[in-house]
């Protein structure tokens, strides 16, 4: 069968990314076999009108559509779902209620939708049992701060973030791809948390002759076990969490009285499957989900202290590569708009993102055409041994009034294949590249919802 172009556009309801993992595109987003389950977070754009219903604990068309709540998304915790977005866990049924023909309504309720990569197989999605936090109306000791730190391969055992008495400062540890889920009578949906008191009882199960054996304290943790995928990180030589989190709140034990850690840390360890997608576009549902368990942990920490809310600094170093890079996307909106509700309640939080990540990769460009008719070439070269899926995004400038309807069309060409016909900015169009019987490529146009930018061919 001659390798041929083919007219596919969008799925009606479902994001270019979404439409690529979940239709021709599986088989590459299944990489490795056999090591990614059913459940995939997701970060949905919720309207005003279906804020409650979508994430309210009794849910029954939660259970209809193949989508889970996680616990601390729910209004019994989070409080009313005044924020406009929220992580869900969704199976493929819940993309097909979405792209169906009938599901205008549900659409409406779920304008966008970001995919992460999916839990590891054999992970369980569980409904962990959790009560909210009861604060007390007392001002909290001005000079702490909790310390948020999301990253990957954090190795907190490190005496870096220990008190003067080996205790750990480490209130909270959440290893999301970690070997064990919530379970019954758990505190997370999927991979596995650590209290204070559970770290320090394996701290003391390291110590040998006066010394705490770290290598010893990943192993009873679960925590470098290469026997399961994407596991292990913390026994590298050299691991880019910890790294980050001793500049943001490591201290010489020594100088840290038992009692008195002005700067508690909870850290939430990113899992390494999702963290291979360079482009940091799987990445978000974890992130967001990663900033709302710190700062429920953070209210947990306030109730055992007394008082009322602490103020919380997140640090989260890694570069995204794919979006528009203008504080529109998705994982920005979502951000800011935590930020904005915490703060217009009186309770400081911020979030310290990355700037310069990916510099020098040479991954972006800036194309301009100086008239009409103009052309200009991109190439774009892509590892022959890379079994993933590869994205280009072109963002262009929002419409101004009285433009023409289609300012440009684009057209690809595949090593030793025919160029595609030349895709115009029509929503939802698009074309596949079929090779025999596989779909290898696709490139359509989607207009943005407001307020993003109107154009987005990846």
């Amino acid at each position: 069968m001659a390798d041929r172009w083919v007219k596919q556009g969008l799925t009606p309801g479902l994001g270019p990314y979404v439409d690529w993992h979940l239709g021709p595109g599986e088989p590459y987003y299944r990489v490795p076999p056999g090591d990614l389950g059913d459940w995939s977070p997701i970060i949905v754009q919720l309207a005003a009108t279906a804020r409650e219903e979508i994430v309210k604990r009794a849910n029954k068309r939660a259970r209809e559509l193949g989508y889970r709540v996680p616990v601390i998304m729910e209004p019994e915790l989070r409080g009313p779902a005044t924020v406009g977005y929220a992580v869900l866990l969704a199976k493929d049924e819940f993309f097909k209620a979405l792209a169906h023909k009938g599901s205008g309504d549900l659409r409406k309720a779920i304008p966008r939708v970001v995919l992460g990569r999916s839990l590891a197989k054999g992970t369980r999605v569980d409904k962990p049992s959790l009560a909210a936090p009861k604060l007390k109306a007392v001002p909290p000791d001005k000079r702490t701060v909790v310390v948020g730190v999301i990253d990957d391969s954090i190795a907190f055992a490190q005496e870096r973030f220990r008190n003067a008495a080996g205790k750990t400062r480490v209130e909270y540890a959440w290893v999301q791809g970690g070997l064990a889920a919530g379970g019954k009578g758990g505190r997370v949906d999927y991979g596995r948390d650590y209290s204070k008191s559970e770290i320090d009882r394996l701290l003391a199960k390291a110590t040998f002759a006066g010394g705490i054996d770290e290598d010893e304290f990943y192993r009873l943790a679960g925590m470098a076990d290469f026997s399961r995928p994407g596991q292990g990180s913390v026994a590298h030589r050299a691991a880019h969490g910890t790294h980050v989190m001793d500049l943001a709140c490591g201290e010489d034990p020594r100088s840290v009285p038992e009692g008195d850690d002005e700067r508690p840390i909870v850290s939430v360890q990113l899992p390494s499957l999702a963290s291979a997608d360079t482009s940091g576009a799987s990445l978000e549902p974890y992130v967001l989900h990663a900033i709302d368990y710190i700062l429920d942990r953070a209210d947990r920490i306030a109730q055992a202290r007394g008082c009322g809310r602490l103020p919380v600094v997140i640090n989260f170093s890694y570069g995204f590569i794919a979006g528009p890079h203008n504080g529109t996307s998705v994982i920005e909106a979502a951000i800011d708009a935590i930020v904005k509700q915490r703060c217009a309640a009186g309770q400081d939080l911020r979030v310290v993102l990355p700037a310069g990540n990916s510099n020098l990769t040479r991954c972006h460009a800036l194309v301009g055409f100086d008239r009409k008719g103009a052309t200009q070439e991109v190439r774009w070269q892509v590892q022959p041994d890379d079994k993933t899926s590869s994205f280009v995004e072109i963002w262009l400038p929002e419409r101004l009034p009285g433009e023409e309807a289609s300012r440009l069309s684009i057209t690809v060409t595949p090593p030793g294949g025919p160029e595609s016909p030349p895709l115009e900015e029509v929503s939802g169009a698009g074309f596949a590249f079929k090779r025999g019987g596989d779909t290898v490529c696709k490139v359509v146009y989607r207009e943005e919802p407001a307020p993003a930018p109107p154009g987005r061919p990846p």
